[in-house]
């Protein structure tokens, strides 16, 4: 009995320090200085890569909305992989539009495709899903970092649309990663997680990023985590990963528990697959006494937060009947977690839709849990999410400018 104890003192010991980490880190952060990243007279070439699969239509908002760019030293790049209508009539000249002779199902054969048509060599380039919307000021806010020497950068991602209750949990967990798994261990000194789309790498390093083994896509191997392959790449050469919180774009969120659940297998998947990469991160780090890989290492190595709610309430009913005590001591862990939770939402000042919503929060934690019944699905396929909402980014930043 007293070596189950111990064992269950242990788990509730990790579990408490696990759910205040968040807190510990956020509150850390409030007591340093924004890092203030300044404008150059450095011209920047970025490529842009838009990779769309079967539904072409989806990203021609997309394409306005960069050439509403305030900063113009860039080129397109458009990857329409099996699509069976093609309607772009009228092509600017910043734009390259690429059809494969063969259908490729995948992002990454799909970036190497891009790359591999360049019309001159680009200083940086920047990733987009076809779903997403730049604000006018994307580029010009990207622009500084690379005048400051940093190699990957990281835009904030925020929801494009909030109009049902799924999509605006949806968006809900974006705004909370934005701040505790970007914002926060920029601010620390660390590196920002990358989200996969609206991230902008320097072309030498993407180029090299590519040619990993681990992105080898032949023999039909599916590649579900190309995001995160890229920033432990970057992070274990030394490149610290900025984030950009005034460079915007917007993301559609999903708005079906049926997509949920395809988005979510994906995620797990991603974070199974690579969490031994991360722990080997945090000891490359501590060996080489450097904070940035360190602590990145340790931050990626953190639990996606429904298994870790669900860790802690299977636990807790358990020793309500074992160790009342230790009952207790994971209660205020989870009570601070909680609360922290929901400062995270007030200080990213996160709309109404979000707020009304958080009722659905325990319906949101099973459909991520049943998403672990589906991990084997990835094995043959890349659990495409669906994108039909189309707004141009005027009527996009005219409707947010009407609801504050």
């Amino acid at each position: 009995m007293d070596i189950f104890f111990y064992i269950s003192l242990s788990i509730t010991l990790i579990l408490s320090l696990l759910l205040v980490f968040p807190a510990l880190t956020t509150l850390s952060a409030a007591l340093f200085r924004v890092e203030e990243v300044k404008d150059s007279a450095m011209e920047v070439d970025f490529a842009c890569i838009i990779t769309v699969y079967q539904n072409f239509d989806i990203c021609t908002t997309l394409i306005d909305s960069l050439q509403k760019q305030k900063y113009q030293r860039f080129h397109i790049y458009i990857v329409a992989d099996d699509c069976e209508a093609v309607n772009m009539p009228d092509i600017p000249t910043n734009v390259s539009l690429l059809v494969p002779a063969h259908k490729l199902a995948s992002k990454v054969k799909s970036m190497k495709y891009a790359l591999a048509n360049f019309i001159r060599s680009h200083d940086a380039t920047v990733i987009f899903d076809p779903d997403n919307l730049a604000h006018p000021a994307f580029l010009s806010e990207i622009k500084p970092f690379f005048g400051a020497d940093f190699s990957v950068v990281q835009g904030k991602r925020t929801a494009k649309n909030l109009d049902t209750p799924i999509a605006a949990i949806d968006g809900m967990g974006e705004a909370y990663y934005n701040y505790t798994v970007r914002q926060t261990p920029f601010r620390l000194g660390s590196s920002s997680t990358i989200a996969g789309s609206g991230m902008v790498i320097e072309t030498g390093l993407f180029r090299a990023y590519l040619t990993l083994e681990s992105m080898d896509t032949g023999q039909h191997k599916v590649i579900i985590a190309e995001d995160n392959i890229l920033q432990n790449y970057a992070v274990a050469l030394g490149k610290r990963i900025a984030y950009a919180p005034a460079a915007i774009v917007y993301d559609e969120k999903v708005d079906s528990p049926h997509q949920i659940r395809r988005q979510r297998t994906r995620w797990l998947k991603s974070y199974f697959q690579h969490v031994r990469q991360s722990a080997t991160l945090f000891v490359q780090g501590v060996k080489q006494s450097d904070f940035n890989i360190a602590f990145f290492g340790l931050l990626t190595s953190y639990p996606p937060l429904s298994i870790l709610v669900s860790a802690v309430l299977v636990f807790g009913m358990i020793y309500i009947f074992l160790f009342p005590m230790l009952v207790l001591w994971l209660a205020f862990a989870f009570l601070l977690f909680i609360l922290h939770f929901f400062v995270v939402l007030y200080l990213s000042n996160a709309p109404s839709a979000i707020w009304k919503v958080i009722w659905m929060l325990p319906y949101f934690l099973l459909l991520q849990l049943s998403a672990l019944l589906h991990l084997s699905a990835t094995k043959t396929d890349f659990l495409v999410t669906d994108h039909k909402r189309k707004i141009t980014i005027d009527d996009l930043l005219d409707e947010k400018a009407k609801k504050r």
